[in-house]
């Protein structure tokens, strides 16, 4: 068995590459209460826009708007609005069981999908 060793990733035709500790395109934790980021690839900002809704921007942008997430949060039930998506970030939302926004201690999202 051999050992490929690289430092970073870049798929044919992106012109951004991808660090080998995080090959998702993006991804991060967040924790709106405070709000800060915990950790995170490929964000550069998270702004808070008002309670259970934040968006996030990529430092590299996605080649469109049609990337694949995941999302889980502490405490919350997550989703995000689906028409303010783009090639640049996406809102989020977290709800309560009630499905009343509300501010999660431990917001984690995974984003995979082509690089601009």
């Amino acid at each position: 068995m051999s050992t490929l060793k690289v430092t970073n990733i870049q798929a044919t035709g992106e012109t951004a590459s991808r660090p080998v500790s995080g090959v998702a395109a993006a991804w991060f934790n967040y924790n709106h209460q405070t709000p800060a980021i915990q950790d995170s690839v490929n964000i550069s900002s998270i702004s808070d826009d008002g309670s259970g809704i934040f968006t996030n921007t990529f430092v590299n942008s996605m080649s469109n708007a049609f990337w694949a997430a995941g999302a889980i949060c502490r405490n919350n039930r997550h989703q995000w609005n689906a028409d303010t998506g783009a090639a640049t970030g996406r809102q989020w939302r977290a709800a309560d069981s009630g499905n009343s926004a509300s501010d999660s201690l431990d917001f984690t999202a995974s984003i995979h999908g082509d690089l601009a």
